[in-house]
């Protein structure tokens, strides 16, 4: 479908930091995070959520495509 804004959240828990990145640039931190297709220039985009659990890192990427208008 045609989305102007995303809100994505973490359902999990036990973690001690999250973070989001979109092409490598940190864009927010916390349980969720809102991505807004107006910020960015057409083309595909990496989001990158990284959280610290336990001294450990994981991480998760999404891609996501925004359309010229």
């Amino acid at each position: 479908g045609s989305l102007s804004s995303k809100t994505i959240a973490i359902t999990g828990t036990g973690y001690t930091k999250a973070e989001w990145f979109v092409d490598n640039n940190l864009v927010d931190s916390g349980n969720n995070t809102t991505i807004q297709a107006s910020k960015y220039s057409p083309g595909t985009h990496t989001l990158t959520l990284e959280v610290f659990r336990g001294g450990a890192r994981w991480s998760k990427e999404i891609s996501f495509t925004v359309v010229g208008q």
